[in-house]
């Protein structure tokens, strides 16, 4: 009969043809149990690592926060200083850095990775531990089935030989007197009848142990297939978190270079003692603002304001040039700051005052001989 007559063959799929592979191994259980141990505390390790790495991000975090607010303040109290701008930035994004650390924190150490990657390793070693359990039960029975097996065939072959002894005997004895001939058939009788008494047991024996061997063979396929199932959920569970993980801790990231390129090139493109100018400039203006203030103080004739045309027109005829209301540059350095007249009260004095001027004139232009 050619091949065509058995149709063509059906491909297995991995988790199939795993199996498979396991089925035919003697230690396929204990192997994928020892798998599934190493997996749990693999997993733990990981935890663990995760655990400590995430406290130390918190206490970084919290530190970064009061480096970062502390330093911002200095530096926001001092003007005129080179990249002040960019380091307040810098200062900025470590508190906001800072916040995402904590957020980052308590989505891992939450149901972002921590609790469900512990939720599948409980599962998974009490599993494993039941699975352990009802292997080393079905081992125990197979191991009692195949004892009796052994003692049955031992039993067989013993009552067989005995048999034949009584037997062989029977035939020699077949010319002595028939008492002792029918005492030897008697014997041959129950030796047979043990013999096959010894044959049925061992018959019983062996279709026991093939059912504990078939029963066996069951058991393991359900383990293996249990054990398959389960760490394929286990590897699902942490290639979740693992994306999480990688995720969250992009997400801290991703912004970081951007910022900082950003900075890097305002810090290029500032030119050295830009600030220093910056601030002796407004050095100038602060100094002649405070001169201006200084004199407002000392002359506070300046600072007023007419309250009409009629009031300003009546306040300059009233006053004398020789009385002082207005100083001349040598009186305001003057050191007692007096002030040589008084204050007329007609337009006559003004006048006489110009005639006095005009004569002071001429005679200093011209002097008496």
């Amino acid at each position: 009969m050619g091949p065509e007559f058995f149709g063509p063959e059906v491909a297995l799929s991995k988790e199939e043809e795993v199996d498979v592979i396991l089925q035919k191994n003697d230690s396929g259980v204990e192997s994928v149990l020892l798998y599934a141990k190493a997996w749990s505390k693999y997993t733990k390790d990981l935890l663990a690592w995760v655990d400590k790495r995430l406290g130390l991000d918190v206490e970084c975090a919290k530190s970064y926060v009061k480096m970062a607010e502390s330093a911002k303040t200095l530096a926001s109290q001092q003007d005129y200083m080179p990249f002040r701008d960019i380091y307040i930035s810098t200062f900025k994004n470590d508190v906001e850095y800072s916040q995402l650390l904590l957020q980052t924190a308590t989505a891992l150490q939450t149901n972002k990775f921590i609790q469900p990657l512990l939720s599948r390793k409980t599962e998974l070693d009490k599993l494993r531990k039941d699975i352990k359990e009802q292997w080393q039960r079905e081992q125990k029975k197979m191991q009692e089935s195949e004892v009796a097996l052994r003692k049955a065939r031992w039993t067989q072959a013993q009552k067989r030989d005995e048999y034949y002894k009584a037997q062989s005997s029977a035939s020699r004895s077949q010319e002595e007197q028939s008492k002792q001939l029918d005492k030897k058939r008697r014997m041959e009788e129950e030796a047979l009848q043990k013999a096959e008494d010894a044959r049925d047991q061992y018959r019983a024996c062996v279709t026991d142990a093939g059912a504990r061997r078939a029963e066996l063979a069951s058991t393991k396929t359900g383990i293996l297939t249990q054990i398959r199932e389960l760490v394929t959920q286990c590897d699902l569970t942490l290639k979740a978190v693992t994306v999480n993980w990688l995720q969250l801790q992009q997400a801290q990231t991703v912004s970081l270079p951007v910022h900082y390129q950003a900075l890097c090139e305002n810090a290029k493109m500032y030119e050295p003692g830009q600030r220093y100018a910056e601030f002796v400039r407004n050095l100038s203006k602060d100094q002649i603002h405070m001169e201006s203030s200084s004199i407002d103080e000392r002359f506070p004739v300046f600072n007023k304001r007419s309250t009409g045309s009629t009031s300003s027109h009546s306040n300059l005829s009233q006053v004398s040039v020789i009385s002082g209301d207005v100083l001349s540059g040598d009186e305001v350095d003057s050191p007692l700051g007096s002030r040589p007249g008084k204050r007329s009260n007609s337009a006559t004095d003004i006048q006489g005052t110009e005639t006095q001027a005009d004569n002071s004139s001429k005679q200093y232009l011209y002097p008496t001989q």
